[in-house]
């Protein structure tokens, strides 16, 4: 057994560390989901995915780490496949017990942005990262730590973190795909009668020079 739990299978001497992760079977009740900690905001698709599990059987493992509480595991990465293993009513679920997480809770967020991030059925987007990326910048971490440890490349994570400066309701254009980052960002730079004069123009064709160009022209009539 593990922090409480006997095992279905594995192998107990890998140690649950980055790279020689715990691989086995838990009890799905054993597996916690902290209020906050998972990146991913938005869930969709957990049907589909549900009935490609049972279709094809379990795709990837989800990752969790040991809490205070023996037997107890709270979930690091992977909460969409949870919620379509809760919706087949799974006894068991697959996990990577990662034990070096236990009391890391920025690495374990790193981890949960690198793992979902490779998602290939449902990314993270720019918003969701921002919120993390800006967590990490202000526990201390520096921008290329930032990227080393999500396995995110640190221009994405500069323009992740620039994101967080704009107006809620252009992350939130952003996040549903409504619109770029990159007009977003030229947004977030006007003043706000500017911004207020131009906002009604802004589609999901229009570019960073397309919202430098209508700052100009608002600026000429304001003046």
């Amino acid at each position: 057994s593990v922090h409480g739990v006997t095992l279905s299978f594995g192998d107990l001497s890998a140690g649950g560390t980055a790279k020689k992760p715990l691989l086995t079977m838990l009890p799905r009740e054993a597996i916690t989901v902290v209020k906050g900690f998972n990146p991913r905001r938005n869930f969709t698709g957990i049907e589909e995915l549900a009935a490609s599990i049972k279709r094809e059987g379990p795709l990837s493992s989800l990752v969790v780490r040991p809490t205070k509480t023996a037997g107890v595991f709270a979930l690091v990465s992977g909460e969409r496949r949870l919620r379509a293993y809760a919706l087949l009513e799974a006894k068991e679920v697959p996990v990577l017990i990662r034990t070096d997480l236990k009391e890391d809770e920025l690495r374990a967020r790193a981890v949960a942005v690198a793992e979902n991030s490779d998602d290939l059925r449902s990314n993270l987007n720019a918003v969701e990262l921002g919120f993390v990326f800006k967590d990490m910048e202000k526990q201390g971490w520096t921008i290329p730590q930032i990227a080393k440890e999500t396995s995110t490349h640190v221009n994405s994570v500069r323009r992740c973190l620039s994101l967080m400066d704009a107006p809620e309701e252009m992350q939130q254009k952003v996040a549903k795909g409504e619109l770029a980052i990159a007009p977003v960002l030229e947004f977030a730079k006007l003043d706000q009668e500017t911004r207020d004069a131009i906002r009604a123009s802004l589609t999901t064709e229009t570019s960073a020079p397309e919202v430098r160009k209508l700052a100009k022209e608002a600026a000429r009539k304001i003046a």
